[in-house]
């Protein structure tokens, strides 16, 4: 490449990431939860027990910002956070009933957001852009 390309692709992920983000916070706003949100309650409801530590791990959030996040998903209900019987300072969260429906129905809207999104692509075209998604992704993360 001689000159720059008029459009870059880090402008082009930009733009990506702010529309999906955009549409998903409209997703999950009727649920009275953020995206961030939603994602916290899929990962505990397939591992139920995760501190907050834990969790901070998987999201790549501190500790303390993980914490707010779950104080804030207990005081609406979604989740019930339990100190550990052993005396030990470890809190432990898992989903409410309440918790369940609401992951439930949120995922169901999520899945059609992204639905829609990807309805320009062929099935072809949807693989390749997976693909080429994940090489980018997977060469980031490697250098």
């Amino acid at each position: 490449m001689s000159q720059p390309p008029r459009v870059t692709v880090g402008r082009l992920i930009v733009e990506l990431h702010r529309l999906t983000r955009q549409e998903l916070d409209a997703a999950t706003r009727p649920h009275g939860i953020t995206p961030t949100q939603l994602g916290m309650l899929r990962r505990l409801a397939e591992q139920p027990g995760l501190s907050g530590a834990d969790m901070a791990r998987r999201f790549g959030t501190s500790p303390q910002a993980s914490s707010a996040a779950l104080a804030t998903l207990e005081s609406k209900g979604l989740i019930e956070r339990l100190q550990e019987p052993n005396g030990r300072k470890l809190v432990r969260s898992s989903l409410t009933e309440t918790g369940k429906e609401v992951l439930a129905v949120a995922l169901d809207d999520l899945w059609e957001v992204e639905r829609r999104l990807l309805a320009p692509f062929t099935d072809e075209q949807l693989e390749t852009f997976i693909e080429l998604i994940t090489l980018y992704l997977s060469h980031s993360a490697a250098t």
